[in-house]
């Protein structure tokens, strides 16, 4: 019975493959060719007309017409529905060549990989990918999850192309999140590094957002995205937090960005020689040198090496608030110890100011004799 059943669907494919006269208008061609393949008695080898089927450059409409085609179809559900073990993957693997060949290929595949799910056969893992890229293409995320998980309990080995897509699109919707923070919990931590690539999109749009807030002075928003973020499983970078001080180091508010700094220290084991740099010159504008020198040493601490830019701000505050050039002494032996040079507008400063240290001291010198 059962192969009867497969017997007469296959003939049914091969048979809708013949021209049809209302459809060629070339009628000569149409009747030539069926004349000829029954004078002959010949029938249509399946492989062939699948062949045909998948060539390019000849058009599908040509050789198939679309209603016969969605016949078919409807016979191929009718017969999976009433018959268990007819509809094989090499059949519905035509069906689907047939209507793309017709540019009807979509409305195919989401009832056959629903099909294939049902039955959980899957092909392999090259064409479960392309699958998987297609749900996502079409905004249905939810739906090829299932997809990747029925492969990965098969153990089908999916392109990293099409999981790496996977990820980005559940990043896209807030509900979807969660799905791809599981995904990269089932991965190792080599394959973490190349997964987590989608999330960086993310993370750079919310940066934007809590700079944005940042730049306005509105503190308090800028940490409610970050407060989003964590609830979204996502992790503030470095960078998210940089922003935040130096918002709140703008606004003379050192404290504020102090917690920030206290914060990113719990989250991240290694800081960036900008996140220090926007705390020291905070404390350079309020002219709170004490402080602003207490952090440069902080940095060593923690294995975060200065770097010309954060001598630069302190130099510079230094010489022109301060003039205290003992201090600046004291860093100009540290950056070199460091192998760091200051430029010659720095240097010109430096000169400068321990000239007119020099004229102060000779200017009070004087007065005393005189006295």
């Amino acid at each position: 019975m059962l192969s009867a059943l497969h017997s007469n669907l296959c003939n049914r494919i091969k048979h809708f493959t013949l021209y049809h006269s209302d459809q060629v208008s070339d009628h000569r061609v149409d009747e030539s060719l069926e004349s000829s393949l029954d004078v002959m008695a010949l029938d249509l080898n399946e492989d062939f007309v699948v062949k045909v089927l998948q060539t390019l450059f000849i058009s599908g409409e040509n050789l198939i017409r679309k209603n016969d085609a969605y016949d078919l179809w409807d016979l191929v559900k009718d017969i999976g529905d009433k018959e268990n073990g007819v509809l094989t993957m090499d059949v519905l693997n035509e069906l689907i060549a047939l209507f793309s060949t017709l540019g009807q290929g979509k409305a195919t595949i989401e009832p056959v990989c629903e099909r294939m799910l049902d039955g959980e056969s899957l092909p392999d893992g090259e064409q479960v990918g392309k699958i998987i890229s297609w749900f996502c293409r079409g905004g249905k995320v939810e739906n090829v999850y299932t997809v990747y998980l029925l492969a990965k309990e098969k153990n089908k080995q999916l392109t990293w192309s099409s999981v790496n897509f996977l990820i980005s699109s559940l990043c896209k919707k807030d509900e979807t999140v969660s799905l791809a923070l599981e995904m990269l919990d089932g991965f190792s931590r080599e394959a973490r590094k190349y997964a987590i690539k989608p999330f960086s999109s993310v993370i750079r749009v919310f940066n934007s957002v809590v700079n944005g807030y940042s730049k306005v002075g509105d503190m308090d928003k800028a940490k409610e995205m970050i407060k989003l973020m964590e609830d979204k499983g996502l992790k503030p970078d470095v960078y998210t937090y940089i922003v935040v001080m130096n918002g709140y180091a703008n606004g003379g508010q050192m404290d504020e960005a102090c917690e920030v700094l206290s914060e990113a220290r719990k989250k991240h084991m290694k800081l960036s020689p900008m996140t220090y740099h926007t705390l020291i010159r905070g404390y350079c504008k309020i002219e709170e040198f004490d402080k602003a020198l207490k952090l440069l040493a902080e940095m060593k601490d923690f294995e975060v090496q200065p770097n010309v830019d954060e001598y630069n701000k302190l130099i510079q505050s230094l010489c022109l608030k301060a003039l205290d050039w003992q201090i600046v002494e004291k860093l100009l032996d540290e950056m070199k110890e460091n192998g760091l040079y200051l430029n010659g507008i720095m240097q010109g400063l430096i000169k400068a100011v321990k000239e007119l240290e020099a004229e102060e001291v000779d200017s009070r010198e004087a007065l005393t004799i005189e006295v």
